[in-house]
């Protein structure tokens, strides 16, 4: 055996412990409805999560609906996101979202470089054409 099998043997071994997958418990949150500025709908609803390999998701289940959101993540940290309409069984194309942040009292958007001033912030997801804009507390 040369050196190089080796190698190669050791690194295909070793691919699996590069790699770390997790979920988190789920939460019972607080989720925020908007069209455009005007808050619409306030409710209770439960956060599945987790992610790993350069991905995460969100699954949102309100009342009987559930929204899945999963996310392509960059060495930037920053994220591409696509919205599964009817969950993760969901047959639909999924459709781009992007994420940005609100003020938890007055709702207001907040620019990413003014969140660590913010007392309280609500993590959004809005579809580019607008038809579904929700945050979670």
């Amino acid at each position: 055996m040369n050196y190089k099998t080796i190698a190669i043997a050791f690194a295909a071994l070793s691919l699996p412990l590069l790699s770390y997958a997790h979920s988190s418990p789920d939460q019972v949150k607080v989720c925020y409805s908007f069209a455009g500025d005007t808050l619409e709908q306030t409710q209770s609803c439960i956060i599945s999560s987790g992610g790993g390999a350069g991905g995460v998701y969100e699954n949102i289940k309100i009342g009987n609906k559930y929204h899945l959101f999963e996310g392509a993540c960059g060495m930037d940290g920053e994220c591409d996101y696509s919205y599964y309409p009817s969950g993760p069984d969901s047959n639909i194309k999924p459709k781009q979202v992007i994420s940005y942040l609100r003020d938890g009292t007055f709702h207001t958007k907040v620019k990413p470089s003014e969140a660590a001033n913010a007392n309280h912030l609500l993590y959004c997801y809005k579809t580019k054409n607008g038809s579904l804009d929700i945050c979670t507390n």
